[in-house]
């Protein structure tokens, strides 16, 4: 506190420690010290506002490594629960660190949530490669959908493994359903619900993303929901697949 106070008086005192050499900065010093009247009036507190600061700082300091703490405690806690879904052959998940610790910074995300976003790619049958990118492909459509984590994560593992595809299908997947959006009057929301619905049945009539969605959205747009439409369609195309009596007559007919 001694050097701060030092400054303090040299700053705002025009005190001279300089020498001879810049005795011309003192002189204006004392003249701006004249002109401005008695500024050590409403600088008299100023020792007392950077004590003040310090204990600031140091709350704050105490905070972020609380803050610190609490984050780590959640990255190695997800992490365990990773590892006890990962098979042999794929490592350890601190191996992965790094990718979380990007992905985390790249999408604002906490670190601890995109590992347990792995872990629940993982438990729906992707290896951990996949799950790493369907992770990332979630978060996109977070951020381009305005869906939340967990919808974006319900949405994936839903429609991929009801039409039996592949992780590398999502982002062509994420593209139909944004871009139907951009063109009707349906939300992402809404179709991702409904698609999780009708993907089975669709991989059943060998129906694309595209097919699908041409299917769905029109309904949609009517029903104002997802999961309303998707299951009115799935019980018209079982009908048509396998029709009770009544219907098969009516059909005949």
């Amino acid at each position: 506190m001694a050097d701060k106070q030092k400054t303090i008086e040299i700053i705002f005192g025009g005190v001279d420690r300089t020498g001879g050499a810049i005795s011309s900065v003192g002189r204006n010093l004392d003249t701006l010290t004249n002109k401005a009247g008695d500024i050590t009036g409403p600088l008299a507190g100023i020792s007392d506002s950077i004590l003040k600061l310090d204990a600031a700082l140091a709350a704050l300091g105490v905070a972020a490594l609380a803050f610190a703490t609490k984050e780590a405690v959640s990255f190695e806690s997800a992490l365990i629960d990773l590892q006890k879904v990962m098979s042999e052959g794929e490592g350890q998940a601190i191996d992965y660190a790094d990718t979380f610790s990007n992905l985390s910074s790249r999408f604002g995300v906490d670190a601890g949530s995109i590992i347990q976003s792995t872990a629940e790619f993982r438990q729906a049958g992707f290896e951990i490669d996949d799950a790493l990118t369907l992770v990332e492909q979630s978060l996109l459509a977070v951020n381009a959908a305005d869906l939340t984590t967990q919808e974006s994560a319900e949405l994936l593992i839903g429609t991929l493994a009801g039409f039996q595809a592949p992780a590398s299908q999502a982002a062509n997947l994420l593209d139909v359903l944004n871009g139907v959006s951009n063109q009707a009057g349906a939300s992402v929301s809404e179709l991702g619900e409904g698609f999780k619905i009708l993907s089975p049945i669709a991989k059943t009539l060998g129906l694309s993303f595209e097919e699908t969605a041409a299917l769905l959205t029109p309904v949609v747009e009517v029903t104002r929901s997802g999961s309303e439409s998707a299951n009115a369609l799935k019980t018209a195309i079982s009908n048509l697949i396998k029709p009770t009596k009544e219907r098969k007559e009516l059909l005949e007919e």
